[in-house]
């Protein structure tokens, strides 16, 4: 290997292999320091899970099905998460007419089965019987599903935890009609 010249403010240094090599740890150290912010948050911290798909595959669509995703129990996280829709080709939030685009644990009213289960809602227009709490409106057009979820508990780290699927519990009232 070559020595490779480093700029040092206001001079210059030609460091040698071995110099080079007993400073790459703490190079990296550096980078990760000053840069891991821009890259993300270790997975001790937290994960994020994207969903485009419902259980057979198809792509998620709010002009072409209603779906529920249904958790046996709320997401293992010892502090928090949140479960926000995404336009599939800009990546960007979905706006809606209710201003809602997220559903998180501490959203009011979230309502669990009587068995601890959390099924949410995903569909354009608002639940029939009112409730909105557990209902999270999707666009009229392919979406994507992304769970941030907050200091995550073993089972998510380790692989043990399998987030639930998409599925479709109809078609959209504009293809019903």
């Amino acid at each position: 290997m070559a020595n490779i010249r480093i700029a040092v403010i206001n001079a210059s240094t030609v460091l040698t292999d071995d110099e080079v090599q007993a400073a790459v740890p703490a190079l990296q150290t550096q980078v990760h320091r000053d840069f891991a912010p821009i890259w993300g948050i270790d997975a001790e911290e937290g994960l994020y899970m994207v969903a485009d798909v419902d259980a057979q595959g198809q792509p998620l669509d709010g002009g072409r099905a209603r779906y529920v995703l249904r958790f046996d129990a709320p997401p293992p996280v010892h502090a928090f998460w949140s479960i926000t829709v995404y336009d599939v080709k800009t990546r960007l939030l979905v706006e809606h007419e209710s201003g809602r685009y997220a559903v998180r644990d501490r959203d009011a009213g979230l309502q669990l089965g009587a068995d601890g289960s959390l099924t949410l809602v995903l569909q354009h227009d608002a639940v029939s019987d009112g409730s909105t709490a557990n209902w999270l409106p999707v666009p009229r057009r392919p979406f994507q599903l992304v769970a941030r979820l907050y200091w995550p508990r073993d089972e998510l780290l380790d692989g043990r935890y399998r987030p639930p699927a998409v599925w479709v519990v109809g078609a959209t009232d504009s293809l019903a009609a």
